[in-house]
C-alpha cells in the first residue's frame, strides 16, 4: 500500500501538508504585516489526508548529520479531495492499472482504435 508523505511543511507550526495549496489554506494574514497559522478546525477546506504519513523534508537531522524521516505524522490536505467518489475513482484506477503475472488477470493487448484504423496503410 502506498503511504502518504508531506510535500509541504510549515516551519512555524510544524504541520505537514499534501501540497502547497493545502499549506496556503492554513495561513492567514498579509505577508507585509505578518501571517499566522490557523487550525483545521478554523479552516473547513482542510482535512486529515492520513494520520500515518511520513515526512522527509522537515529539516530534522540525526546525530550523524543525515536527514531524519519523521514517521508517523498527520498529513493535511484539501477536504474536496477526500470525497468517497474521488476515493472510489482512485481505487478503480489503481486496480485497472495493476499488472499481475500468473494471477489470471489479463490485460487487453489489442491495438487501440486509433492504431487499428492505421493498420494496413
Amino acid at each position: 500500500m502506498r503511504r502518504t508523505t508531506c510535500t509541504a511543511h510549515c516551519a512555524a507550526c510544524g504541520r505537514h501538508f499534501s501540497g502547497d495549496g493545502a499549506f496556503d489554506l492554513h495561513r492567514r494574514g498579509d505577508p507585509a504585516t505578518g501571517r499566522r497559522c490557523v487550525s483545521a478546525i478554523d479552516e473547513p477546506r482542510l482535512t486529515e489526508a492520513t494520520v500515518a504519513g511520513y515526512c522527509a523534508i522537515s529539516g530534522a537531522m540525526l546525530d550523524d548529520g543525515s536527514p531524519a524521516t519523521l514517521d508517523p505524522v498527520t498529513v493535511w490536505g484539501f477536504a474536496a479531495n477526500r470525497t468517497e467518489a474521488k476515493r472510489a475513482a482512485y481505487a478503480a484506477l489503481r486496480v485497472s492499472s495493476r499488472v499481475s503475472r500468473g494471477s489470471g488477470v489479463e490485460r487487453d493487448r489489442s491495438p487501440s482504435p486509433a492504431l487499428r484504423s492505421t493498420e494496413g496503410v
